[in-house]
């Protein structure tokens, strides 16, 4: 991996840290940003023998190319190719009358109860860009997106998207398989084999008053899922390429996504995932990422200045003891011992120190608690998700101030580097939201 200059991350949920023996080949992926107007075809024929084109990103002007044993990207020469960069990897960053809500106390923290009644997510689309979801959860199975273009299972591309059946979202992956073959993005299987994808989903927006488990922070928001952990012959593989991830969140801005959650990280800087994210915020759609657990800096992409960066409190609102510090951070949330929807079975190394104790099963669905700020994220993008259904027409800038400006200061007064600007408060936010507290000349996101 040192040739790919991968990306590595102290993960905040324990089942994202199986790592297989035998990893790919990361040296054989480059991003090649390309001249305005070039077409897959034109560029397919100008390259050498063996170089196969496995992404195609025309919204930045990208594509991802995978190049033959002994190749490297210095050998590569084209008129339609303006530089070449190497791909690199992320991992996930984790550390009502429903049965299990009074012990959700992250959403009795930041007043999710009282915020309910002004706004519960009505109309909006949150992705969650991660290792997939349980689909038949019964807290998350009714809270999923459905793409309207789209018929399930007929084996055709219904809305001419390029994907498939694509109903819920998509699995992104492109790679070498373990024969050393590329692997294309033709993947809608969005099973979660991690476990992650599936708790972070039900912190956003698992069902509200059906009996069932616990409460999403935005109930009646929509999940649009977007697997990019688990490769198809590995599904408990954490590692994604950060090409795949910017491709899910063009997918996202394409299909109508209002917030997009990222609860992963890594160290490396790279142009085609920062261009995806640009391209997101200046089509109105808001991201959030994890600021990090256990680093010494903000990981990207919550590094980026266009995402909210989030950290982690406890429950008593001090500062989580992983939750990494800087001035990127916006604000934090609860992220110690959060329940949540859990995947059933569980990864093989469950339980452990991240996700402690047994899963509990009140019914037929599976809650288990886990940390990092993995979990704190999602809880910030559903109130984004909250502001988006009662203020529609509020920037990724206005979203960012309103959270900001409502988040209750917990820490020294004004910002600090380990909480950001307070931790949230959900109800206070549609409040100010509510009184025109959005200022964008404040925090001008995007040149």
């Amino acid at each position: 991996m040192n040739a790919l200059r991968s990306l590595w991350l102290c993960v905040f949920l324990s089942v994202a840290c199986i790592i297989p023996a035998t990893a790919q080949t990361p040296a054989a992926t480059v991003i090649a940003h390309l001249e305005p107007g070039t077409t897959r075809s034109a560029l397919q024929a100008g390259l050498a023998p063996g170089v196969r084109i496995t992404g195609w990103l025309p919204q930045i002007r990208a594509a991802v190319l995978h190049l033959p044993p002994g190749s490297s990207a210095n050998s590569i020469r084209h008129p339609k190719i303006r530089s070449i960069e190497q791909d690199a990897i992320m991992h996930p960053v984790a550390s009502g009358p429903d049965p299990l809500f009074p012990q959700q106390y992250g959403l009795a923290n930041v007043q999710a109860s009282a915020a309910w009644t002004v706004s519960t997510g009505v109309g909006t689309v949150v992705a969650v860009v991660d290792s997939g979801i349980q689909l038949d959860h019964p807290d998350l199975a009714s809270q999923l997106w459905a793409n309207p273009g789209e018929i399930p299972g007929n084996g055709i591309d219904d809305d001419g998207d390029g994907y498939i059946d694509d109903v819920h979202g998509w699995h992104f992956y492109h790679g070498i398989d373990s024969f050393g073959n590329p692997v294309p993005q033709n993947d809608g299987d969005l099973s979660d084999g991690l476990g992650h994808g599936t708790h972070v989903s039900g912190i956003v927006g698992a069902a509200r008053n059906n009996a069932e488990g616990g409460a999403g922070i935005a109930p009646d928001t929509r999940l649009m899922i977007m697997r990019v952990f688990g490769r198809p012959d590995a599904p408990y593989d954490a590692n994604g390429y950060e090409s795949d991830i910017a491709s899910a969140i063009l997918y996202t801005v394409d299909h109508g996504a209002n917030v997009i959650n990222m609860s992963l990280g890594g160290n490396t800087d790279v142009q085609a995932l920062h261009d995806a994210i640009i391209f997101a915020v200046v089509h109105g759609v808001v991201v959030v990422a994890a600021a990090g657990n256990n680093v010494p800096a903000v990981v990207y992409p919550a590094r980026y200045p266009e995402v909210i960066a989030v950290g982690a409190t406890d429950r008593s609102d001090q500062p989580a003891f992983f939750s990494t510090s800087g001035p990127q951070l916006a604000l934090s949330a609860p992220g110690v011992n959060i329940l949540s929807t859990a995947k059933n079975p569980p990864p093989p190394n469950y339980p452990a120190d991240d996700c402690p104790g047994s899963l509990m099963p009140p019914s037929t669905g599976y809650y288990g608690l886990c940390s990092g700020t993995s979990m704190s994220t999602p809880l910030v993008s559903g109130a984004a998700a909250l502001l988006k259904s009662v203020h529609p027409a509020y920037t990724p800038a206005c979203i960012r101030i309103v959270l900001e400006k409502s988040a209750d200061d917990i820490a020294v007064p004004g910002f600090d580097p380990a909480t950001g600007w307070g931790r949230l408060n959900a109800v206070r936010a549609l409040q100010l939201a509510s009184q025109g507290g959005c200022y964008t000349q404040l925090l001008p996101l995007v040149p």
